[in-house]
């Protein structure tokens, strides 16, 4: 069939969530060929222009804002240092990292090989400002003393007590416990996406 013949219907409702106040806002179209194609655009600009119309003189249109504070902060410039680990045994690449927030580079040239056992428990070290050191270890005990050692790494001001740390079990995740040496050390200045500031390798 072709344009000329086509039967066009077209319909458009701009009625608000108070049903009671409907009138004039909803309407239809239709005819064929051409007429039916133009009756049917002319329905849609009329319905943007309603819309329009009724927005953009609206005085009480809700602003964004911004809170004084977050419970999770937003994301801003922070030093930190990224660990990369592989499997102990294995001459491999690194598969894993635990990142550092606000690494106090006086410890820059005191990096050593670290190793840990890595498990399905999740241990997490919060910082004053809600940043996290978050490391996926054996059990509790594994975790406290992995904490224990990169917490020496932090500026004091953001330390609390390694006793805070929380643990969760990963379920279903299947984590195998493997030994683990830390294998690359990088440090950014800012946010992971920019270019590290040095980098390191231990093996």
């Amino acid at each position: 069939m072709g344009l000329l013949r086509d039967e066009f219907t077209s319909s458009i409702n701009l009625s608000p969530c108070d049903e009671g106040d409907a009138n004039g806002l909803s309407s239809s179209a239709s005819g064929s060929g051409f007429e039916g194609l133009s009756s049917s655009n002319q329905l849609i600009l009329d319905g943007v222009t309603q819309i329009w119309n009724r927005v953009k003189c609206d005085a009480e249109l809700p602003t964004g804002s911004v809170p004084e504070s977050f419970i999770a902060k937003a994301p801003t410039i922070k030093p930190q240092l990224q660990l990369q680990f592989k499997k102990a045994d294995s001459k491999g690449s690194s598969r894993w990292h635990v990142t550092i927030p606000h690494f106090n580079e006086v410890f820059k040239d005191n990096l050593e090989p670290f190793s840990y056992e890595r498990g399905d428990i999740r241990c997490v070290y919060t910082l004053t400002d809600n940043t996290k050191i978050i490391v996926n270890a054996r059990d509790k005990g594994e975790g406290i003393r992995v904490i224990s050692y990169l917490q020496q790494f932090v500026e004091s001001r953001y330390q609390v007590p390694v006793s805070s740390t929380s643990f969760h079990e990963i379920p279903g995740r299947g984590i195998t416990k493997q030994q683990v040496v830390s294998s690359f050390a990088k440090y950014f200045e800012g946010t992971l996406e920019a270019p590290p500031l040095w980098t390191r390798r231990f093996t």
